[in-house]
């Protein structure tokens, strides 16, 4: 487009660009603010509740894999009530074979989660429960309640606890 001088949109339009230019870019050599969380903190622009639409599509597809890559390095409580391994608090690589053995040995129908708590201005952690509605070894269709709790992990939301009983 070709601005004449007595073309008032045109004059608008370059006195305009100039001062957004200005404005939106920054000056040369000048560092943007950083958007990464500081150390420890969970990203903000990945909320609980993405976490959990996730963990809850993993479960779905029994994907263990995609569930031990979001399970806390540290320590991680694990509760299974007639279902699956016994109970108690693993390392990762422990929980790492036993959800895969939980998986191996049931073949989800569906999972989805019904219940979701989390206020970030408590210090209570985000916690969601789900259904689950599987077949065991005998292939007899078995429901139950799945109760996962996250905790703020190396700037992401990693899982706590995972806990699953008779609905």
């Amino acid at each position: 487009m070709r601005l004449r001088p007595r073309d008032p949109a045109g004059v608008f339009t370059l006195i305009l660009g100039v001062f957004l230019s200005g404005v939106l870019c920054p000056a040369v050599g000048q560092e943007l603010p950083s958007r990464e969380p500081a150390e420890g903190t969970p990203d903000p622009l990945e909320s609980p509740i993405a976490v959990f639409a996730a963990l809850e599509r993993f479960w779905s597809e029994d994907a263990a894999d995609s569930l031990i890559a979001r399970v806390c390095t540290d320590r991680i409580r694990l509760r299974f009530r007639r279902i699956g391994p016994r109970d108690g608090t693993f390392e990762r690589t422990q929980a790492e074979y036993l959800l895969a053995d939980l998986f191996s040995f049931t073949r989800t129908d569906s999972f989805f989660f019904v219940e979701y708590e989390y206020d970030p201005t408590e210090d209570a952690l985000p916690r969601a429960v789900g259904r689950w509605f599987f077949k065991g070894e005998a292939a007899v269709e078995r429901e139950a309640r799945v109760t996962i709790q996250l905790t703020p992990h190396a700037g992401t939301w990693a899982i706590s606890s995972i806990e699953a009983k008779k609905w």
